[in-house]
């Protein structure tokens, strides 16, 4: 019975999703490819905060804390607690700026940086958003398979394409709307997991810890702050301004309900991460040595309950459900960002004559081939600290000043040259190359590739001063 209890809330969770995919397609809520990316309706900004939260708070950004933490201390978690400063500018200026309002005109980022870069921009960044999303999904997939070997005792590729194409199939039946009712699921699920974080964080302090299962010398959690910055500025450029969490401010029902959502959902990240940093601390603290890098916590809650206890699977299915959520609210969003991308912005420009049923058909086989290539890429790569970095690598000196600079241009259109932004793009990945040669000083060559790329679009905008 005790062993049942473990499955019994993941189970129940699948079966909620496949209810709520079954709705959605019944309701005819997804059968045009606007419906498909920005959803049946402008939704307000309690729906806006929950979906945004529920697709910035992933398993690479909540394990990775805890686990870092634990052998990095303040260092890791306190830099990973910045990365949600970049949902408080984006809110202040949807609010503040006049010009703000016509982001709801967008359903795919490229449409944004095509008014101010011109249309060479639209495929550039296209297969860009593809690229990143497709190691974002690896990432997320290698998450899952943690997850589920830690908590349930399963591992192999099997399981990742599994997850994989559970994720897949109600993300290309439901569209955008399928993703937001799943947020609003997950939502809750990420209370429970925060209830339990806590619980661990406050009981693992008072613990006996047995000799065997403790290092020999404590755990070094001192504070570094070089590493700090570096940590802290790559995560906070290579969250930032991303597409998938633009489309929320795209299918918004203004810009001032989009922007009191995302600094509530920043707010509400930054919370999450402080405490996700005080419960890695309580663990360190404890010096134990664990059997794996990643996924810590569960480990953490065998020394706390007994592991034959109903009590003890009760929680940890909870913990196994509310963590495969987590992923597969991150992951269907990035898959229907990235199909979009693709066909939207990157097939369409090449073949203009195609039609919006076709686009559509073409955006839900993408997300299938998309989570199945994430899959693979997975299961050769499992560390999702790791997958997370490359993917900021690519996106930082590379796209990043283009949405950037598009963001806060919405609704100024310009007539800049098409070489101008692939200047720009060619240059950031030529600094960020020297990373090959020469080691991080301060920062990550990635970052100093964002800055000359930025630079060179700010001085391509001022010099054609092209305002409408």
């Amino acid at each position: 019975m005790d062993n049942l209890l473990i499955y019994i809330p993941v189970i129940l969770y699948l079966l909620i999703l496949v209810y709520i995919a079954i709705k959605v397609v019944v309701n005819n809520e997804s059968v045009t490819t606007d419906q498909f990316l920005k959803g049946s309706s402008n939704y307000t900004w309690k729906i806006l905060t929950i979906t945004l939260v529920a697709t910035f708070i992933g398993p690479g950004f909540s394990l990775g804390t805890i686990d870092s933490t634990v052998v990095m201390g303040w260092t890791f978690g306190l830099a990973v607690a910045c990365t949600p400063i970049h949902m408080l500018i984006t809110g202040y200026f949807l609010k503040r700026s006049k010009n703000a309002e016509a982001i709801t005109n967008f359903r795919t980022a490229g449409g944004l940086v095509e008014q101010t870069f011109g249309p060479i921009s639209r495929p550039l960044l296209g297969i860009s958003v593809v690229i990143l999303y497709t190691i974002f999904a690896a990432q997320l997939i290698a998450g899952s398979v943690v997850i589920l070997d830690v908590v349930y005792g399963f591992s192999g590729e099997t399981i990742a394409i599994l997850i994989a194409l559970i994720v897949a199939s109600y993300s290309l039946s439901c569209g955008i709307s399928g993703v937001v009712k799943t947020d609003i699921l997950q939502f809750i699920f990420l209370g429970i997991l925060l209830s339990f974080f806590v619980y661990v964080g406050v009981n693992i302090v008072s613990t006996d810890i047995p000799t065997s299962a403790t290092l020999s010398e404590s755990v070094n959690i001192d504070f570094n702050f070089s590493v700090f910055l570096g940590i802290a500025v790559i995560f906070l450029l290579g969250d930032a301004f991303q597409p998938v969490y633009l489309t929320r401010a795209f299918f918004g029902k203004n810009s001032k309900s989009a922007g009191n959502a995302f600094i509530l959902g920043g707010s509400f990240a930054i919370i999450w991460f402080i405490i996700l940093t005080l419960v890695g601390l309580a663990i360190a603290n404890q010096s134990i040595n664990f059997n794996s890098e990643q996924g810590v916590i569960v480990e953490t809650l065998g020394f706390i309950l007994p592991r034959d206890g109903a009590s003890y699977a009760l929680i940890v299915g909870l913990i196994g459900a509310g963590f495969v959520g987590l992923i597969m609210s991150t992951l269907d969003s990035v898959l229907n960002s990235a199909s979009g991308s693709l066909i939207d912005d990157f097939v369409s420009y090449f073949y203009k004559n195609i039609s919006e049923s076709n686009k559509l058909v073409l955006m839900k086989v993408s997300v299938a081939v998309l989570a199945i290539i994430g899959s693979i890429v997975a299961s050769y790569h499992p560390n999702m600290i790791t997958l997370l970095l490359q993917a900021y690598d690519i996106w930082i000196p590379t796209m990043l000043g283009l949405l950037i600079i598009s963001f806060f241009r919405v609704g100024r259109p310009t007539k800049i040259p098409s070489f101008v932004p692939l200047l720009a793009f060619f240059i950031g990945v030529f600094v960020w190359s020297f990373g090959f040669i020469f080691d991080d000083y301060l920062l990550p060559w990635s970052v100093y590739g964002f800055i000359v790329n930025i630079l060179v679009l700010l001085i391509a905008i001022n010099h054609y001063k092209t305002d409408n």
